[in-house]
């Protein structure tokens, strides 16, 4: 009789909280990239956009959609530029943002200088 190899349970929960299988979308990064407007003129801001935060345009576009997590610093990052349009706590839920904001030496202080 052959054997059959069991499957691994998945893991319901991670350190950072239970697991999605649904994107969660950053409605706000969304709306902010589209109002650059369509055609060409439009992508190149976008670009431009994505270059002045240190990324680049698709992967914006995946943390819109949800199919990427931005990191702290990016995060921080998108906020500054956007003068707060896209805030920090739309894309990273699971962080606590107050604790950082709070520390001299968070990320969120040291892209402010």
């Amino acid at each position: 009789m052959a054997r059959v190899a069991k499957r691994k349970k998945k893991p319901s929960n991670t350190a950072h909280g239970p697991i999605s299988r649904a994107p969660r979308r950053v409605k706000s990064l969304q709306k902010f990239l589209r109002a650059y407007g369509e055609g060409e003129n439009g992508r190149e801001a976008r670009k431009a956009f994505a270059r002045r935060v240190g990324s680049s345009l698709p992967y914006l576009e995946h943390l819109g959609y949800g199919y990427r997590i931005a990191s702290v610093e990016l995060s921080a990052l998108i906020e500054k530029h956007t003068h707060g349009l896209v805030r920090c706590e739309d894309m990273r839920p699971d962080i606590d943002w107050v604790y950082f904001s709070a520390r001299k030496s968070s990320p969120l202080n040291a892209q402010a200088r």
